[in-house]
Parts: structure tokens; sequence; C-alpha cells
């Protein structure tokens, strides 16, 4: 067996994992369920005020296809809800894969449409199996007015229990400034199928604040 085929199965392992995104599709009929919760320090003091929290579900379809739902709403910001179909394109039996996402719903409180593209590649660091993924999003809404959305993420998964995730999210608004995001965080499998993440999201441009972050994580 070549180390591309042996790579492709380490994974096909760690991706049928809950909660990666990405070029990767869910196979027919498994789902996953993420909640989190991300607050800035002075949530308690401002009751509730910066505390912003999200849904992210998918479900695998025929053919290859992803539907996805991903909600979230900030106490000060109005909610986004956006439905989407992901499908990938190009070869599959590659160590990249490619993959294109069509949404629509609504972001801050207004009609959008948000196209996307993601790339993914398995890597691996020594014996730990791994991934890099390149995620793109446009958020378009009424007078061409929108948001590009890019999010790198490398993640190691050194036991079967454990994986380590670092994330660059970054964004920028069609009338505003860039912004980025560093965000690192660890999750633990507690019971199969189960997992809790731990982590943080500092702001580096645009919005220096920082977050503490906990999701919990469901495949089913």
């Amino acid at each position: 067996m070549t180390f591309a085929r042996i790579l492709l199965t380490v994974l096909g392992a760690l991706l049928a994992q809950p909660g990666l995104a990405g070029p990767w599709p869910r196979d027919e009929g498994t789902q996953f369920l993420s909640l989190s919760i991300e607050a800035d320090r002075d949530a308690v003091s401002d009751q509730g005020q910066g505390v912003f929290g999200g849904l992210y579900y998918e479900r695998g379809l025929r053919n290859a296809l992803t539907f996805g739902l991903d909600l979230g709403s900030e106490t000060t910001e109005d909610p986004k809800a956006i439905a989407f179909l992901r499908w990938p394109v190009g070869r599959r039996d590659g160590r990249s894969r490619l993959a294109v996402e069509v949404g629509a719903g609504l972001y801050d409180g207004k009609g959008a449409v948000r196209p996307g593209l993601s790339w993914g590649r398995g890597i691996m660091r020594g014996q730990i199996p791994g991934w890099l993924s390149v995620d793109s999003r446009l958020v378009l809404q009424s007078g061409l007015d929108g948001l590009l959305e890019t999010d790198v993420t490398f993640g190691l998964k050194p036991t079967d229990h454990t994986m380590v995730i670092l994330q660059l999210q970054t964004g920028q608004p069609g009338t505003g400034d860039f912004y980025a995001k560093i965000a690192p965080s660890w999750v633990y499998q507690y019971r199969p199928g189960r997992r809790v993440e731990l982590g943080l999201v500092a702001g580096v441009t645009g919005n220096t604040e920082l977050r503490l972050k906990l999701g919990l994580w469901r495949e089913f």
C-alpha cells in the first residue's frame, strides 16, 4: 500500500469524527451537531453583553452531498441563520480535496446568499495524523453589500480521544476594516460520538478582544 493510500485511510478515520467541516463530505445518513458559546471577560459584569451563541449542523445526503445549518446570535447583533449544501468537485482519490458550497438565509438580520469554496489536505507530523483546510465564503446582501470570510484550519489528532486545532479566522466587509482572529482549541472525546471543545478566540486586527469558548459536539 502506497504512502498516499495509507494517509488517505488515516485521514478518512480522522474525518469520520465530528466537528470537522471543510471539503470532506459526510457519509449518507450521518449527522453532526455542535453547540458553542463564546464570552469575553466582561460578559458577567455587562449582564450577558458580549456573549455569542452558535449552532452548527450537518447531515450527509446521497451523491456525496452534505446539508447544513449555520446559526448564531450575539446579544449586541442581529442573528445569523444560513442553510447550505456542499458537494465535492474534481478528483476524489488524491490527498487534496475541493468542495463547493451554496447557502442562503439571514446574516445580521438581513437576507443573504453565501457561496463558498473549501480546500483540504491530509497531513502527517511524524506518526500523528492531521489536516489542513481553507474555507472561504462570500456573504452577499442587497446592494452588493457583503463580507468575504476565510478560515484556515490546522489540526492534529495525537490520540484516539483528543484533537488539537489552530484556526485563523479572517474577514473583509464590503464597507469596513479587515479583521483577523486566532482561535486555538483542545477537543476531548468523553464518550463515543460526544466531545467537548475548550478554546480561546483572540482578535489580532480589527477587534482585539479575547473570548473564551466552550463547545459540545455530537455525532449520530
